[in-house]
């Protein structure tokens, strides 16, 4: 499994239309009505995905993640263990969160963000880049 982000669209780009992706979903995850999954897409176990969510191609969800209802996970992103998301949360594309990262509903988070472990994130984060803290701030490189 590829969790960068990066390293991932690199990769499906080069075998797209060479090779089969699955989309893997364990037993045990739980998956509210209306909620929909895409290709090349891991959802580990103890996963909770609420109603009417929908989580992008080539996703990677790992174990005891809840994703509130309505909310909207864009391709190549990848939810590192024990993430939350409140209802109404939408993700950009390539987005990195964390072991125990949070984010309250309603907050939108741009194409490209890195949230770091145990951040929680009360504000949208339109900008690129690396969020750390609680409440998470951009942090500069």
């Amino acid at each position: 499994c590829v969790t960068n982000t990066v390293s991932k669209l690199n990769l499906v780009t080069k075998l797209k239309g060479k090779v089969q992706f699955f989309t893997y979903i364990a037993p045990n995850a739980i998956l509210g009505k209306f909620a929909s999954i895409g290709e090349g897409t891991i959802v580990c176990p103890n996963v909770c995905i609420m109603t009417n969510s929908r989580i992008g191609d080539f996703v990677f969800v790992n174990a005891g993640s809840q994703i509130g209802h309505d909310c909207i996970v864009g391709d190549y992103s990848s939810l590192m263990a024990q993430v939350n998301l409140g209802g109404h949360v939408t993700l950009g594309e390539r987005v990195y969160m964390g072991t125990n990262s949070t984010i309250i509903p309603r907050i939108n988070v741009g194409d490209d963000v890195k949230i770091g472990t145990g951040s929680i994130v009360i504000r949208n984060l339109k900008r690129a880049g690396t969020y750390f803290g609680n409440p998470a701030s951009l942090v500069e490189f």
